[in-house]
């Protein structure tokens, strides 16, 4: 008992370690990605800052006052976030002008990079949580030829798929929102319940713009809250879309290698060999070992046809003796061809040569004589 709690122990703390050596080396191989974002966003933030803090004008105790650096920023990121709360509004044709563009290239160019940034932050843990719940909840493995190896996996029910893997990213989706509301309260005159609801509009770009963020310090962790919590929801949506289509494949996956030769089976595989090789002679031969599998694969959607027929091009090119394989007799054969074209051509240069020293000395005497 004592020994396999301790195997459990050593289990528990090589996940932990492998989490964090996960999220450091992510965070390492993506330096040059996040260098590239964090100069876009502040290129972005400071051209509309400059341009919106200088133009625009906002209702104050005083009557109207320029719009102040906290609310530009503020502005900018609910703009490329696609968030808008209509709390801040361009109220000029100008600055509408401005927006639009501002629009444009916010989620194109400079959000779209925050989010890809800020997934590759999170990915490792997801990545991490996801191998923890497999260990839970494995799949069938199988072993098609009983060498020990596993062949394919088959997944498991469709609620327990999508749980397992659903689950990692979704809890970090709830302890940020939480997180998140929690330090609102420290800068808004909000109800607990209140900052949930204001972090979950915005983290959806729904943003109502019904809870008013009206200090400096919320508007700033605004800026942050939007930032972060609008790439792990995009990203959490992404995740239904991919996932459903790797189960649909895994599913075509599993059917195809579970289903025994038949008829049909059999004439879609000869009809995929014959389009690739149409001037093949068969003769009563079946098909081959290579050409079933190019078959399952082209069935399966794992490659395209348009993809695989210019490998077969390049290998009838390299078969220089037309033998239907590649050896090194077919290696000779080409550099021999070469050999002789490049004699071919060296011996037409000499013949151009001779030609014209024939030429310009009879030039010359016509040229002397006249």
């Amino acid at each position: 008992m004592a020994t396999d709690a301790s195997h459990e122990m050593v289990e528990l703390h090589t996940r932990e370690v492998n989490v964090f050596t996960a999220f450091r080396r992510g965070c390492a191989s993506h330096t040059h990605r996040w260098l590239y974002t964090i100069g876009l966003v502040i290129m972005y933030v400071t051209i509309g800052t400059l341009f919106y803090s200088s133009v625009e004008e906002t209702s104050c105790t005083t009557g109207t006052c320029k719009w102040s650096i906290v609310d530009s920023i503020y502005f900018c990121t609910v703009t490329m976030s696609t968030v808008g709360y209509g709390d801040f509004i361009p109220s000029m044709p100008g600055t509408r002008a401005f927006t639009v563009l501002w629009i444009i290239i916010g989620i194109v160019f400079v959000f779209s990079a925050l989010a890809s940034g800020v997934g590759s932050l999170i990915h490792p843990l997801n990545d991490w949580g996801r191998q923890l719940l497999e260990t839970w909840f494995p799949q069938k493995a199988v072993d098609l030829n009983g060498d020990g190896t596993v062949d394919y996996y088959v997944p498991r029910h469709w609620a327990v798929y999508y749980f397992k893997n659903m689950l990692p990213l979704f809890l970090i989706a709830i302890v940020f929102q939480t997180s998140c509301a929690a330090v609102f309260l420290a800068f808004e005159e909000w109800s607990y319940d209140e900052a949930i609801y204001h972090c979950i509009v915005t983290a959806t770009t729904v943003g109502y713009g019904d809870m008013s963020i009206t200090s400096d310090g919320g508007k700033l962790w605004a800026v942050f809250h939007i930032m972060v919590s609008v790439s792990i929801i995009g990203d959490l949506i992404a995740t239904v879309d991919e996932l459903r289509e790797e189960r649909r494949d895994l599913l075509a996956k599993v059917a195809q290698l579970s289903r025994r030769l038949d008829k049909e089976l059999l004439d879609k595989c000869f009809a995929t060999a014959i389009a690739l090789r149409p001037d093949r002679e068969r003769s009563g031969e079946g098909l081959s070992e290579l050409e079933f599998v190019i078959s399952m694969l082209l069935e399966l959607g794992i490659v395209e046809m348009g993809k695989v027929r210019p490998f077969v091009y390049k290998f009838r090119e390299l078969d220089a003796d037309g033998t239907g394989w590649l050896s090194e007799a077919d290696l000779d054969a080409m550099l021999r061809i070469e050999a002789e074209e490049r004699s071919k051509t060296a011996a037409q240069g000499l013949l151009g040569s001779g030609h014209r020293e024939k030429v310009y000395p009879e030039t010359a005497k016509v040229a002397g004589g006249s």
